[in-house]
């Protein structure tokens, strides 16, 4: 019994030292967000033909919560990043 509880508490801990990421919902293949809740915007060219490579985002605060803009068709929007988190993890499962 402590064996299994020792393994639990073991495979529990890797688990969340583990970042999933996810394509944010009309943003595929753009942006994704992380179970520790990180944005990446994923390699491509713009709408210019400008390369854009990987890499993690800046979230700064607007007040007390992190936000991010996400940019599609240049258009660009900003978007709370606790609700990213919610529409992607809690409610697309």
């Amino acid at each position: 019994m402590l064996i299994n509880l020792c393994y639990n508490i073991v495979k529990e801990e890797i688990y969340m030292n583990e970042e999933i990421w996810k394509d944010i919902k009309g943003y595929e293949g753009l942006y994704q967000i992380s179970s520790k809740k990180n944005i990446k915007s994923l390699e491509r060219l713009n709408e210019k033909g400008r390369y854009l490579r990987e890499r993690i985002m800046k979230t700064p605060k607007n007040g007390k919560y992190k936000v991010v803009t996400l940019r599609k068709n240049e258009i660009p929007k900003n978007f709370y990043i606790d609700k990213l988190y919610y529409l992607t993890f809690k409610k697309g499962d």
